[in-house]
Order: structure tokens, then C-alpha cells, then sequence
């Protein structure tokens, strides 16, 4: 019965490992998006891609954490056991285990620093828009124009739109 589920578990963690390498092609191609600035439809298809991916995520997660649990009490470990705990107690039987778990930990540990660097190149781009758009709201005459109801206002006044935005 254990056997069932270690290997039951091992299947969860594959599949862990699958779908954080398909996270992490999202993300480099995001990251090329994102450095070409192009924020059309190709980083809409990658955050839909990324959303998918993040729910399928959750739910082998839920399914690894529930068989983990049950072999922990195997061994009367608390369910919350870590993995690591769970492979000492099944000694030399969880060596395809032990393995799926490291190749596992180190794809989240990849996914992770994709995250952080498209986050910091992304800030950088959101920095370099509010810049533009402060150099925009300053460049706007001082001239007389017109508002929508047809009443006279200085130019500055209708920069404040652009300024709002900043």
C-alpha cells in the first residue's frame, strides 16, 4: 500500500516538475516581451498562460500534500512532514523519490528568479512610461484651449490628464 503511494506521489512530482518547466518558458518568453516592450496580444496569451499554469499549479499541489500526509501518518509523522522526512523514513526504496523532489525544488527555485527578474525588468519599463509621461505633461503650451463644454482653460489645466497618470 505504501508503494502505491510513493509511487503515487512520485507521478505528482513529475508532473510538478513538468508543468514549472512549461512556467519557466512562460516566463523567459515573457521576459523577451516585455524587453521589446511589445505589451500587446503576446503578453496577454503569456499572463492567460501563466494563470493557467498557476492553477494546475495549486491542484498538484493539493494532490502532493494530501498523499504526503498520508504516508507521514504512515510513519506516524505529523501530516505537515516535509518530504525530506517522509524519504528518511522509506530509507532506500524513496531514491526516485528523493530525486524528483531535488529536480523539483531546484525548477521552482528557476521559476522563482524568472519571476524576480521579469518583476524588476517590468518596474523598470513601468519607471521609463511615468518618465515619459512626466517629460509629455510639461511640454504642453500654456495656451488657451478649449474643454469639451466649450469654456476657455489654459493648456496646463488639460496636461493634468497626463500628470494623473504619472
Amino acid at each position: 500500500m505504501d508503494e502505491n503511494r510513493v509511487e503515487h506521489l512520485l507521478v505528482i512530482l513529475r508532473r510538478e516538475e513538468d508543468l514549472y518547466a512549461r512556467l519557466r518558458d512562460v516566463l523567459r518568453d515573457q521576459r523577451e516581451v516585455i524587453a521589446t516592450m511589445d505589451a500587446t496580444e503576446a503578453l496577454e496569451r503569456l499572463t492567460r498562460a501563466q494563470e493557467e499554469l498557476c492553477d494546475e499549479a495549486r491542484l498538484l499541489e493539493e494532490g502532493r500534500l494530501e498523499v504526503a500526509a498520508e504516508l507521514a501518518a504512515r510513519f506516524g509523522l505529523p501530516p505537515t512532514s516535509r518530504l525530506s522526512e517522509i524519504c528518511e523514513q522509506l530509507g532506500p526504496d524513496a531514491v526516485a523519490l528523493r530525486e524528483a523532489h531535488n529536480r523539483l525544488v531546484i525548477m521552482v527555485g528557476v521559476v522563482r528568479e524568472l519571476i524576480e527578474a521579469n518583476s524588476t525588468l517590468l518596474g523598470g519599463s513601468i519607471s521609463e512610461v511615468r518618465t515619459t509621461l512626466r517629460a509629455l505633461g510639461s511640454h504642453v503650451p500654456e495656451d488657451t484651449t478649449y474643454r469639451p463644454s466649450g469654456a476657455r482653460a489654459r493648456a496646463a489645466d488639460t496636461g493634468r490628464l497626463v500628470r494623473q497618470c504619472v
